[in-house]
């Protein structure tokens, strides 16, 4: 009897990473066999900030998921899966397992096998960023009102 290997490709901004994307990754560790977390390396879209640079993204992830060598693969994506149509910079994956709608959408329109996983609704990363910029804009009006620059 020949055992099938599932495995699954989890694309993530992680601008920044927080607890929700380890939550679902978590959430879907017993369902596949390996779980590839494809981390988008055009994350300045001109609209969200880069809280931190891609490769820090790739240092935390790494380190988060260290202690399941044989099930979490972190990889490099030259493109986010909102708009890829290719998949040639990426390992062999079964199934795209997403909480974006449009990554969704677009997978599904590429004939991929997609499952949709509900984003948790307290650990956001909009909420994270919004934070980030409310700090900045405090910063530089605390800093030109007090002659700093």
């Amino acid at each position: 009897m020949v055992v099938q290997m599932t495995t699954a490709i989890f694309p993530v901004r992680a601008n920044p990473p927080h607890l929700g994307h380890v939550i679902s990754l978590l959430k879907i560790k017993d369902d596949y066999d390996k779980i590839i977390i494809a981390i988008s390396d055009n994350t300045y879209d001109g609209i969200k900030p880069q809280i931190i640079p891609v490769e820090e993204v790739r240092i935390i992830l790494n380190e988060i998921f260290k202690h399941y060598p044989n099930k979490y693969e972190i990889v490099m994506s030259k493109e986010r899966f909102i708009s890829r149509k290719t998949f040639d910079d990426l390992p062999s994956f079964d199934v795209v397992v997403t909480g974006n709608v449009l990554s969704y959408e677009n997978m599904k329109k590429q004939g991929k096998k997609v499952r949709f996983l509900e984003r948790t609704p307290i650990y956001r990363g909009s909420f994270m960023r919004e934070a980030y910029i409310k700090g900045m804009e405090y910063e530089k009006r605390h800093f030109n009102n007090h002659g700093c620059s």
